[in-house]
C-alpha cells in the first residue's frame, strides 16, 4: 500500500509539469520602427504607431489548450492581412542613442508605453513596457530591439487572462539605413527603421484543459488499480499482500 502511494505521488509530480508549461509565441515579419527625435527624457519608439506600417503577424503557438490552433503563414504572400499584427510604443528614452547605441552603452527605455497583438481569430494580447527595454546596434545600419512586457492581459473569445509572469518581445530591423529628418536648426525630428521581424514570448495563464483531462483521467485510472490492488481477496487478504 505505501509503495503504490508513493507511486500515485511520484506520477502526479512528473505529470504537473506538462500541465503548466506551455508557452505561447507570436511570431511577427515587417513594419516600421519610427522615433519622434533622438532626446533622452523625451522621445519614443514606436512600431506600427502614427499611421506607420504595423508588424505582420505570421506565426502563432501554444493556445491549442484554448481552442486556437497553431498556426502559420508564408511571409510575404500573406500580406496585406496575414494573421494579425503587432505594435508597439516604448516608454521615453532613459538614456543612450537610437543611431549610436552599442553593446557597451545600449539606448534604453523608461518603464511604460504599450504593446498590442491582435490575432485575426478574435486573440489580442496587450502590456506596457519595464523599464530597460533595449536597442542595440548589432551590425551595419542593424539594430535589436529587446524588452519586457508586464500587466500583460489575453484575451480569447470574450475572455480575459492575466499574464502572471512577464513576457519577453525581441525584434530586428533589415539593415537598410534610417531615414533621418531634421528641423531648421539641424535637431533631429524623426527617425525611420524598416522592421525585419521577431518574436513575442510568455507561459500560458492557466493549465491548458485538454492537458488537465488527460492529467484527471490518469490519476482516476491509477486510483482505480490501486484500488482493486488493495480489495480484500476470498480469502480475507488484501491482492497487495
Amino acid at each position: 500500500m505505501k509503495l503504490t502511494r508513493i507511486s500515485l505521488l511520484a506520477l502526479m509530480a512528473l505529470l504537473l509539469p506538462f500541465a503548466a508549461s506551455a508557452q505561447v509565441v507570436f511570431t511577427n515579419n515587417d513594419g516600421t520602427f519610427t522615433s519622434n527625435g533622438n532626446t533622452v527624457g523625451s522621445s519614443t519608439l514606436s512600431l506600427g504607431a502614427g499611421g506607420t506600417a504595423m508588424g505582420s503577424l505570421t506565426a502563432i503557438t501554444g493556445l491549442s489548450g484554448f481552442g486556437i490552433p497553431n498556426n502559420s503563414v508564408t511571409y510575404p504572400n500573406c500580406l496585406p492581412t496575414c494573421l494579425g499584427s503587432i505594435s508597439l510604443t516604448t516608454g521615453t528614452l532613459a538614456s543612450g542613442s537610437l543611431l549610436t547605441s552599442n553593446t557597451i552603452q545600449p539606448a534604453s527605455f523608461n518603464a511604460g508605453g504599450s504593446f498590442t497583438v491582435s490575432y485575426a481569430d478574435g486573440v489580442s494580447f496587450t502590456g506596457t513596457f519595464q523599464a530597460g527595454a533595449s536597442w542595440i546596434s548589432v551590425g551595419k545600419n542593424s539594430w535589436a530591439f529587446t524588452g519586457t512586457i508586464v500587466n500583460g492581459m489575453l484575451t480569447i473569445g470574450g475572455n480575459t487572462y492575466v499574464i502572471s509572469q512577464a513576457a519577453t518581445v525581441q525584434l530586428t530591423t533589415t539593415g537598410d539605413a534610417p531615414v533621418i529628418t531634421k528641423n531648421g536648426g539641424g535637431v533631429i525630428t524623426g527617425i525611420t527603421f524598416k522592421d525585419s521581424g521577431g518574436t513575442t514570448n510568455f507561459m500560458t495563464p492557466v493549465p491548458e484543459p485538454g492537458t488537465l483531462s488527460l492529467f484527471g483521467g490518469g490519476l482516476i485510472a491509477i486510483g482505480m488499480l490501486a484500488r482493486k490492488k488493495l480489495r480484500p481477496d476470498a480469502k480475507g487478504t488484501s491482492a497487495a499482500q
